[in-house]
This record gives C-alpha cells, structure tokens and sequence, in this order.
C-alpha cells in the first residue's frame, strides 16, 4: 500500500491552524456544540476537513428560505470578505427543499467550497458541506497574467491540436477563470489560480487545468472525458480475493477509490451506514467506503486490520451485486430489479434500536445488511442475502404480493429460489471460488459456523430445519 501519512498530517496541520483564525467548519462546529439540543448529529471528515455534514432536530427552527443568513453567522463570515452565493433556484420535490450556496473570498470563487442544505416542511434538516478558510492577508492580485497561465496549463496538457484551433470551431481560446482552490498536491495551503478548460483532440482529452496564479506550476487536473469505471482486487469475507469494480475520483484525494460502478446499464453502490439503525435521515448521512490504490486487502478491512472492523462486508456486497446485476441481465435480460436501470443501493452496518442487526431487507429502493449478532452470526452480506433480497425488489417491480400470509410467504419463496439460482451462476461463473457456497442451501455462509446444521432453510430437504 501507497504511504503519505507525512504529507497528510502536515496538510492537517496547516488546514486547523488556518481554521482556528478563520471562518471554518471547526468554528461552526463550536457554535453548534453549544446548541446541543438542535443537532442530532456533526460529522467531521477527518481525511478533508474542509468537509462536514449536519444533521439537525426537529425543534432547530432553522427556516430553509434564511440558510444563507443562519450559516454566515454561525461560521463568523467576515464583513466585505466572505460570501455566500446561492446557486441556482432552489430544488423542490414534496415538502423536501434543497438550497446550494458557493463560497466566494473578496469576490473570487473558492472552488469545491459548495454547501447543500436540505429542508423539510420549511425548516432546515440536514446540512452537507465543503468550507475551506481563508487568511485575511490572502492575496488576490495573481503575478501570472492571464495568457502565461493559459501557456502554462497548454504545456502541461501537451495536445498536438486543441477544439479552438480547429476551422469553423465556435470554442474560443479557453479563458481562464480566476478562483481559490486548495493545494493538496503540495501541503494544502489556499492558493490563487486560473482555472482552463482544455480540450484537447489528439490525444482526444478534456480537463479542467488549474495553474497556479504565482508560479504557473498546476494545481489540479480535474478530466472531464472519462471512464469512470476502475478495476479492482479485494480480500472478501465469503469468497476469497476476487475482482471488483469500482470508479475513481478525481481531484486531490487521499483515498480516490469506491465502492461505486456503472454496470449494465445502472449503477452500484455500496455506502457506510455508520452503525445507525435504518432511518430516511441516516441514509443522506451514508458514506462512500474509500481506498488509495483500489487494492482492499485483509490489513485494511476485516478482523485482520490494524484496528479490527468488519468493513470486509461492503467488499462482499459489492463482489456479490456485480453477479446479481449480471445473472439478471444475462439470465432473464432485466435491467437491474425494476426493469428501468433503477441503481443497485446497498447500505452496510446498519443497527436496529442501536444494537445488532442479524439480518438484511430490502426497503425504500435500497438493501440494508446488518453486522450479525455480535456473537456467531457474522455481517449478513452472502452471496444468498444479497441474491435474496434483491428478489424482494423484483417482485416488488412486477408482482407487487403483499408481504404477509400466502402471498408473503411465495414473495419469500421467490426470494429463495432466486438465490438458489443466483448461488448456481455464481459457482458456474467462478468455478474457484472459495467459502462454503450450497445451491439449495439458505444463508449457511452467514449463519453461526460453530452449528452443526448452518443456515436457516434448505429446499433440498426442507425438514432439515
């Protein structure tokens, strides 16, 4: 694995000194905390920490119309220096509303300093954003002009021919856009840049070039043409080392890979729950699952990590979606559970009445596993959970049976014989693949080992249990 805990911890340095001085998350942190009784919950991204999301009580009386207002007073906004610009009209959708402001530094955009707020029934809910500080002697006047930038962001993108030089083009040269971006490459320091949209046609390639307004060094290549998609090792619970896809992020990030593809037409994901019990509000606080090298070994994630965890379960989920988005494709030529690309959402280490969850459903358009009991039974993320339930949003697609006494029990049969199905492809598609894998078999790999008959349910011999 890929080291860069020196650099880190001085880029974490530098960003809090700044921060203690300047308008921040730190200091919204500390309004906040002494507000106890409307915010449920404040979480700070340790690895960006520009980056925080809020989750605010019923009774915070946070009118979503005045966010703007509320948020430059709690963050200390500085007179005549600091600003925030709503972007946009506001999205409605229901009695949800969501308001985006843009953080601007003496007029000049700080880049990917952007705030999301969510209100329900007019008052403020949840709050997601990215607030970077600025020293108050921060200069604005760049000793680069505008054209030597330009020149600069050209050498580095090294085109033989760019869309503006081409005959009866209508993309003019690029202009570059005067913003504040922070230096992650270097030690995040807040830096003066001209912003360059370069697009290049041999190679073909498209970017946002960010150069520095001092030194003309760059600053960030953000790609506009990609494919997001990546390729991927990791140390399963259930199946061995196995190939995953996930996608790749661009920008300074010190972990750029997740637990994220577009498959078949569709997309999945695999977010952190973060030990919450399943809740509308919780899933808006889910996390990417994220690594530096796209390589998700046992020392990284499982019980034989550094610091124990049972995050080996999202690599399951993840494996195991790829091959239930494949055997509904290639089997029966369905795209995805309903039939219309709807994404593949699975939410990893979700509680019940904050305790353990022993088992996984599928509800609301997603599936949430839980980590087992804490005793025996280990995260519920076999390949039979996951084929399992994603049977409970076919049938919620197509035959919609009410799920209780005789149509429950053919959903659940469905469910069943689904993963029976699904469990088959898989050991025909991966005929080396490891664990203890039985086609008729129900949720023997996720049931306490130390049984003497693991699982809950067996159509080859339904007295079994």
């Amino acid at each position: 694995m890929r080291k860069s805990g020196s650099l880190f911890t001085v880029c974490l340095i530098l960003f809090f000194q700044n921060a203690i001085a300047q308008p921040s998350v730190q200091k919204l942190k500390l309004e906040l905390q002494q507000k106890k009784a409307v915010v449920l919950d404040f979480s700070l991204n340790q690895q960006m920490p520009a980056q925080e999301s809020v989750l605010l009580a019923r009774n915070a009386n946070l009118p979503i119309i005045s966010i703007k207002d509320g948020l430059s007073s709690n963050l200390k906004l500085r007179p005549n220096t600091d600003l925030l610009v709503q972007i946009n009209v506001p999205v409605k959708f229901g009695s949800f509303e969501v308001q985006k402001l843009q953080q601007y530094y003496k007029g000049i955009k700080v880049e990917h300093g952007i705030i999301n707020a969510t209100g329900k029934n007019g008052n403020t809910a949840m709050i997601q954003m990215e607030f970077y500080p600025v020293e108050d002697n921060f200069k604005i006047t760049p000793r680069l002009t505008e054209d030597a930038a330009r020149e600069a962001a050209i050498r580095y993108t090294g085109a033989k021919r760019y869309a503006w030089q081409e005959t009866g083009s209508v993309l003019p040269l690029p202009k570059g856009e005067l913003v504040i971006i922070a230096d992650f490459i270097r030690d995040g320091r807040m830096t003066l840049a001209f912003k360059f949209d370069m697009y290049g046609l041999e190679p073909l390639s498209r970017a946002n070039v960010y150069v520095n307004a001092s030194d003309g060094s760059v600053l960030l290549v953000d790609n506009l043409l990609m494919d997001a998609n990546a390729n991927g090792r990791a140390d399963t619970r259930f199946s061995g080392n196995q190939e995953i896809v996930t996608d790749f992020q661009n920008g300074p990030l010190l972990k750029p890979y997740r637990l994220r593809q577009t498959r078949n037409g569709h997309e999945i994901r695999t977010l952190n729950y973060g030990n919450r019990d399943k809740d509308p509000a919780n899933d808006l606080l889910a996390a990417d699952f994220t690594d530096d090298d796209n390589n998700w070994t046992s020392a990284e994630y499982g019980n034989g990590a550094v610091v124990p965890n049972q995050d080996d379960a999202a690599l399951d989920v993840q494996f195991n979606m790829q091959i239930v988005s494949d055997y509904w494709k290639n089997v029966h030529q369905r795209n995805s559970w309903d039939n219309n690309n709807g994404n593949i959402i699975s939410y990893v280490h979700v509680t019940e009445n904050g305790g353990f969850y022993d088992n996984a459903k599928w509800s609301d358009g997603a599936m949430y596993f839980g980590d087992g009991d804490g005793a025996g039974d280990p995260p519920q993320v076999g390949i039979d959970d996951c084929g399992h339930e994603l049977g409970h949003a076919i049938c919620q697609s197509t035959a919609g049976l009410v799920y209780c006494w005789e149509s429950g029990a053919i959903n659940e049969g469905f469910s069943d014989i689904w993963a029976a199905c699904i469990t088959n492809y898989t050991l025909k598609t991966f005929p080396g693949i490891t664990g203890s894998k039985m086609v008729w078999r129900l949720f023997e790999e996720t049931s306490d080992p130390a049984k003497a008959k693991p699982g809950i349910r067996d159509m080859q011999n339904p007295a079994l249990f």
